[in-house]
């Protein structure tokens, strides 16, 4: 499952900013997750369970992805469900955004030490439209 919005604001994105996929799943499975949703090629690069040596919650993944996106970790905006996708934010130095949609619960996610947490995933580009103007 997507969440409803979630192809059209990743669209808006792609337009704006360079995107990456750090993800606990296999290459496999992730692949096919985008490309079932016809979202891969949005993404400049796709962390797996295997791309660095280790997984999320620690910051090797983002830290890759920041390195193949030419870009400061401090820059990354993580957006995740999880207190490991919090962690693995916090631990890079990236800024990290909780969604509850997902499995993630507010309290836990605030231990985490989440910057914002939002209801839903596509609440991210109403408050990211702000800083286009």
């Amino acid at each position: 499952q997507i969440i409803p919005g979630t192809q059209e604001m990743l669209h808006y994105l792609n337009l704006r900013y360079p995107m990456a996929v750090v993800s606990a799943r296999g290459e496999i499975s992730s692949a096919i997750f985008l490309e079932q949703f016809e979202i891969k090629e949005l993404f400049s690069c796709i962390a797996t369970a295997r791309t660095a040596p280790r997984t999320k919650p620690y910051p090797d993944p983002i830290l890759w992805a920041a390195d193949q996106m030419q870009v400061e970790p401090a820059e990354c905006l993580m957006i995740g469900d999880t207190t490991v996708d919090i962690l693995s934010a916090k631990r890079a130095g990236a800024q990290s955004v909780g969604v509850l949609c997902g499995f993630g619960e507010r309290r836990e996610l605030e231990r985490a030490g989440a910057d914002l947490i939002l209801d839903i995933t596509t609440e991210v580009q109403d408050i990211l439209m702000h800083f286009d103007k």
